[in-house]
């Protein structure tokens, strides 16, 4: 179904090089504006065919992807912090880093969006209250479910952005930090799907035991 496609697209996250879901930096984000537009009308036009019980599923589906999608970009205070650092050190290759930030977060915002126009669309389609009155007990086990996640995500970090905020480091040490598997290793790192995970709690312990560890962590630059 197209429209599940969709759902899909809307949930990618893949970061290439200048590139995000295969569009890239210099294509711009009125090209996946466009390619996100033409798959919300295609879902648009299938919807009529479907029953008020598939549309409620999908809802739950959307629902689902607003509220628990993660995506592994940066923050806007880890932005503003290029951007400080920019303002001192004048770094072309900073600017640049500063400017694909800036797409992937623009990128990621259309996303967002469409997600919350399909939701809209799917409610108007069969009627929120009906929808929360026949799910009435599904929709209370959803909020213990996520209670649960929310409490077990506090303890845990999400991909490179997430590790160089907490550490209060640069994203490309982050990586180098990442790569070098010194966390993988001490069982602070593991992965998850296509994203890094790091557990607080062994991080601290390894960081207090070992204070001076990432200090023989080197980043690797390519040829220029």
């Amino acid at each position: 179904m197209k429209i599940y496609d969709f759902i899909k697209e809307l949930e990618r996250s893949e970061i290439g090089d200048k590139s995000y879901n295969g569009v890239t930096l210099l294509q711009g984000i009125e090209t996946y504006s466009k390619v996100l537009k033409d798959m919300f009308f295609e879902a648009k036009a299938e919807i009529i065919n479907l029953t008020d019980k598939q549309i409620g599923l999908i809802l739950q589906d959307v629902k689902t992807l607003i509220e628990e999608t993660f995506y592994d970009i940066p923050t806007p205070e880890s932005v503003k912090r290029m951007e400080d650092d920019y303002l001192n050190s004048r770094n072309q290759n900073l600017k640049k880093e500063i400017e694909f930030a800036k797409f992937l977060r623009a990128m990621v915002g259309v996303q967002k969006y469409y997600a919350e126009a399909l939701y809209n669309m799917l409610s108007d389609a069969i009627g929120v209250e009906k929808i929360e009155k026949s799910q009435k007990e599904e929709v209370k086990t959803e909020e213990k479910e996520k209670n649960q996640k929310e409490t077990k995500e506090e303890k845990v970090i999400k991909g490179v952005q997430g590790l160089a905020d907490y550490l209060k480091i640069g994203k490309t040490l982050a990586q180098a930090v990442i790569n070098s598997k010194l966390l993988q290793k001490n069982g602070a790192q593991y992965r998850a799907g296509k994203s890094w995970l790091f557990e607080k709690n062994k991080l601290n312990q390894l960081l207090e035991k070992e204070p001076e560890l990432l200090k023989n962590i080197h980043i690797v630059r390519g040829k220029k």
